[in-house]
């Protein structure tokens, strides 16, 4: 699938990833879609009342995660857990369950997709069937964007209790890309001790 191929490019930079301000996303409320009064009703009944946890579970039961080790929500490793100051339940939890909720979301469009992908083969794409694969995809790709964003804010609360002078080394994504199933990754103990070695006088 086409679209599925281009979100997934990794060649090219990716820009600046830093979240946008309050302002500036407000500022994108003017280019908002109208909706019909049904898909009004049924998105302001989502967005304001929470799942009560049997129906989360229900739900999960019926659409469940793919088996991909980047959309379980990363963990901390032991080293982590030994260097924080508090316990790691009490610093990361809230942050960590969100993120959960978050990656919730992905399972149902990732069962659409996979039907999408069986219907092009016994059917043949259309404008309609691409034009909902396009939709599904980058729907995937914004859940993976609020994904890596909530992971970094666990990775910066988490070192800023142990050490902020370590906070430079969580610059960039790319070194936390082949982090999973861990929030730091193995090696991030020997680079954390080599840049303190580097920088100290």
């Amino acid at each position: 699938m086409e679209s599925e191929e281009n979100w997934a490019d990794r060649s090219e930079p990716p820009g600046d990833t830093r979240a946008l301000s309050q302002e500036a996303e407000e500022e994108g409320d003017s280019e908002s879609m109208e909706v019909s009064e049904p898909t009004h009703h049924l998105l302001t009944l989502v967005c304001t009342r929470s799942m009560s946890n049997d129906q989360r579970r229900e739900t999960q039961k019926r659409y469940k995660l793919p088996r991909v080790p980047a959309t379980k929500t990363p963990r901390l490793d032991a080293f982590m857990k030994a260097e924080a100051p508090q316990n790691p339940k009490s610093l990361d939890g809230e942050l960590a369950h969100r993120q959960t909720l978050v990656m919730d979301t992905a399972a149902p469009l990732t069962s659409l997709i996979k039907e999408r992908i069986q219907e092009g083969e016994n059917e043949g794409n259309t404008p309609e069937a691409q034009q909902l694969a396009d939709a599904i995809t980058a729907s995937l790709a914004l859940i993976g964007n609020a994904h890596s964003h909530i992971s970094q804010q666990r990775r910066e609360k988490v070192i800023t209790s142990i050490n902020k002078s370590l906070l430079p080394l969580l610059k960039d994504d790319v070194d936390f890309a082949t982090a999973v199933p861990f929030l730091f990754g193995t090696d991030f103990a020997k680079r954390s001790k080599d840049y303190t070695s580097n920088v100290s006088p």
